[in-house]
């Protein structure tokens, strides 16, 4: 591949993704999903002041959304246990080299 190519594929990629997100906002993507995670909002404070009004015992996480999402999978596992042994490789090859370095100094 030549220069020229390199530059097309690249560019040609940059306007397929400014496209894609340029679609997704003028469709309302973004505007709907922010919307459901506010009358999820007004649900809750509407069921907490219904509750108050009940006397009923309060606690903060029946209201609270849980917003930690586990991303991890079978292949980022995979990766994160190869990069562990790589990094123990990578130190012991460093820890050998200025050993040997330093044996050299030492005489």
């Amino acid at each position: 591949m030549n220069y020229k190519t390199i530059t097309k594929v690249f560019f040609t990629i940059l306007f397929v993704i400014f496209i894609a997100l340029m679609f997704a906002n003028k469709t309302g993507y973004y505007k709907t999903k922010s919307y459901n995670n506010v009358v999820l909002t007004n649900e809750q404070i509407m069921e907490f002041e219904k509750d108050i009004l009940e006397g009923k015992e309060i606690d903060v996480k029946k209201y609270t959304k849980d917003m930690d999402v586990d991303y991890t999978n079978g292949l980022s596992n995979a990766l994160y246990t190869i990069s562990l042994k790589l990094e123990r490789v990578v130190d012991k090859t460093i820890q050998y080299i200025f050993k040997g370095a330093n044996n050299l100094v030492a005489d």
